[in-house]
């Protein structure tokens, strides 16, 4: 177990820069997601639309930070634009989901349960980012 700790920690270590920039992207992009999220929610939109509402403004501004900046990806635009909507197609469902679960079963407020979501998603996304979406382009 020790082992593997310094393994993953050696490899943050050296891949620190675009975890960095990576971190940094996500954190605004969260800014524009939550902030879209919540205005809109207020002005009677429902949560689960805004949250669709939302996500399509973040996930552009996040998509190009991502490939141009995080991880200077110099490949087709195309096919990584590709895989990266079929992540965030994922990531969609699954904020959804639990948004649905946390608000109405668990009866979190919205916000609380927004923030939550992205905390798990923000936790595969950067791998999947590295080896998949922008995998061969680097």
């Amino acid at each position: 177990m020790r082992k593997t700790i310094r393994v993953c920690l050696d490899w943050c270590v050296a891949n620190r820069r675009q975890l960095r920039r990576y971190i940094i992207t996500g954190l605004t992009s969260f800014i524009i997601d939550a902030g879209i999220f919540e205005t809109v929610r207020r002005l009677g939109v429902w949560y689960i639309l805004a949250t669709i509402i939302s996500q399509t403004c973040a996930i552009t501004y996040n998509f190009l930070l991502n490939k141009h900046w995080s991880f200077e990806s110099r490949g087709q635009g195309r096919a990584e634009f590709i895989r990266y909507l079929i992540l965030v197609g994922w990531n969609n469902l699954f904020q959804i989901a639990f948004l649905v679960l946390a608000v109405e079963l668990i009866h979190l407020p919205h916000l609380v349960a927004k923030v939550l979501a992205v905390g798990i998603v923000v936790s595969w996304t950067f791998l999947l980012y590295r080896f998949w979406v922008f995998k061969s382009e680097r």
